[in-house]
């Protein structure tokens, strides 16, 4: 089983190889995050959708006209993706999924491992297009980082999947949910809570709490969005959910990647 430092240093390998395809590049770095970590599922029929919703939307036989809406969908961001990478749109699915696809990974279940590198991902990006006066720390302890105060979690040690600190005061916390399951939704804003309201205990600066994620889901992004504990949800690609898949009326609040990693100049 690869160790976490394997894993991230195997994702952020294939994402520094697709940088390199677009002149290294941010604002086409989210392609490299889908060359990763984005995988297609079965729907039947021999056919393969991207995983953009529950697997369940994606087949014919799901939930009616939502379950059509969401294929649309679906097939409209492969042609997006295909598009893109210059390639036909059957073959996106060969061109994708690098990270579970690789011989350390073959077997294996994708989840811990998708945390792992998603989150060291956007560590690599922060440290090499973000503000460089900035010192980003994955899987803090927050025990140590606020002692002594009451924190949510679900383990006795909760952990921060990302901290930016400058001068060694932290400046922004970075929760990173690849998909947001609708019974965790509550996981994030009292994280987001918790931390602020121990900044308050402590007396010590606030800082900004963002959700980074691929969600898709307008329902289970709008009720992270809308909260007010939140600065901002960040999204791999907001083209692709507000323009690709016609969301925008419901979630033009969401935050581009590029946009969250130029901000943190401003930290």
């Amino acid at each position: 089983m690869p160790t976490r430092e394997e894993t991230i240093s195997i994702a952020n390998s294939i994402l520094k190889n697709a940088l390199a395809k677009y002149n290294n590049s941010l604002a086409d770095a989210w392609v490299g995050i889908y060359e990763a970590l984005l995988w297609y599922e079965p729907v039947g029929g021999g056919a393969n959708l991207p995983h953009i919703i529950d697997a369940n939307n994606l087949r014919p036989s799901g939930s009616g006209k939502a379950s059509k809406k969401w294929i649309e969908r679906a097939n409209n961001f492969n042609n997006f993706l295909a598009n893109k990478m210059s390639i036909p749109s059957n073959s996106v699915i060969n061109h994708v999924d690098k990270l579970m696809k690789h011989n350390n990974f073959i077997g294996m279940q994708r989840q811990n491992s998708l945390g792992i590198a998603f989150t060291g991902l956007i560590k690599y990006l922060l440290e090499k297009f973000g503000n460089p006066s900035l010192v980003n720390e994955m899987e803090a302890d927050a025990t140590l980082l606020f002692p002594g105060q009451s924190l949510y979690g679900r383990t006795s040690k909760p952990r921060m999947d990302l901290i930016s600190k400058k001068n060694n005061e932290i400046v922004a916390i970075s929760s990173l949910k690849w998909s947001v399951r609708h019974d965790r939704l509550n996981d994030v804003t009292g994280e987001c809570e918790s931390y602020k309201n121990a900044c308050k205990q402590l007396d010590i600066k606030i800082p900004k709490f963002f959700t980074i994620t691929n969600e898709f889901s307008p329902s289970r992004l709008q009720k992270i969005i809308n909260h007010p504990c939140i600065d901002g949800v960040v999204h791999v690609h907001k083209e692709a959910v507000v323009n690709v898949c016609k969301l925008d009326g419901r979630l033009a609040k969401l935050i581009d990647l590029v946009d969250f990693i130029n901000s943190s100049y401003n930290w």
